[in-house]
């Protein structure tokens, strides 16, 4: 079941069985598998800063808003003189996903739920890079992330809000904790010249698994792992423009981003295209692509060191 829409099932039975006079139990571990999910998609060092819309498939959801921002450092270090190189790699990130919820609680009587998350992160990866041939490398990596995430819930009415809290306040929102996040990743790099043109391909296939830890009062918590894959080319050509005696490169960007595990369209969605523009010089570039895919849209800002 969809984790928006298990949400709005539960605030909806909690409402009716506060309404009676019934004592209320929760069971949110079918969402734990959603919390892991947003973790991973937060820590995610291949994921760009990026908004996307999640289209939502019930009328009784808006569409789900997911904001990301990305702090990244990457650099290689010579490991022996064969060649060999490892390197190491670190992202912060935030994290900022809204969603409003409507009940239909009687006829042309609807009330409004303003659910929100945010999460602040960080994770710090090591490699090697083996290289198969002149232009293509093989590179496994190990890495540790640390994620705090907070949950909230505004209401259009107080009474709705009185008959919800018993059952559902720090339980489905209002709640906070810490994240662990353990990830394993290995890539496929490739780099070539061809005259002017310079193609940079690579392919990655990562897993993490994420825990919960230091939870606010009545949230129960969470564990679970969660999976992805992804496919990236950019293309480099040098124009008539220089700064500084530094010629200027326009580099086209093409990629997909898939999620596998048995939670990979938690989010509403289990993938996503970009392709988009980059202007920069030889070390740096800066540029948009644009997000499409099955239930999702949006933009991303595109930064690299070194193209």
């Amino acid at each position: 079941m969809n984790w928006k829409l298990l949400l709005t099932f539960l605030v909806t039975v909690a409402a009716a069985r506060s309404a009676l006079g019934q004592d209320v139990e929760v069971d949110t571990r079918s969402l734990g598998s959603a919390y892991a999910r947003l973790v991973s998609f937060e820590a995610e060092p291949e994921i760009a800063a990026a908004a996307f819309s999640v289209d939502s498939d019930t009328e009784q959801a808006d569409d789900l808003e997911i904001r990301t921002a990305k702090l990244p450092f990457y650099r290689e270090f010579e490991l022996d003189g064969a060649g060999r190189r490892w390197f190491i790699q670190a992202t912060g990130s935030y994290l900022d996903m809204e969603e409003t919820l409507r009940l239909d609680l009687a006829p042309g009587f609807t009330e409004r739920l303003d659910a929100s998350w945010e999460g602040f992160g960080v994770l710090v990866e090591g490699g090697l890079l083996f290289r198969l041939s002149d232009h293509l490398a093989l590179a496994p990596s190990f890495g540790l992330g640390l994620t705090r995430i907070e949950s909230d819930m505004d209401f259009s009415s107080q009474v709705l809000e009185d008959v919800l809290a018993p059952a559902l306040d720090g339980v489905l929102y209002n709640w906070d904790t810490l994240a662990s996040v353990v990830r394993a990743s290995l890539a496929l790099r490739y780099d070539r010249d061809f005259g002017d043109w310079r193609l940079k391909g690579s392919g990655h296939l990562s897993g993490s698994y994420v825990d919960s830890f230091d939870e606010s009062r009545r949230f129960p918590g969470f564990s679970d792992e969660a999976g992805s894959f992804g496919l990236k080319l950019d293309a480099s050509h040098p124009t008539p423009w220089e700064i500084r005696d530094d010629p200027v490169f326009v580099v086209g960007h093409v990629g997909y981003t898939g999620f596998i595990g048995s939670n990979r369209d938690e989010l509403g969605f289990d993938g996503f295209g970009e392709v988009g523009l980059s202007l920069g010089l030889r070390t740096y570039t800066a540029g948009v692509l644009g997000i499409l895919g099955s239930d999702v849209s949006g933009w991303a800002l595109q930064f690299n060191y070194d193209y």
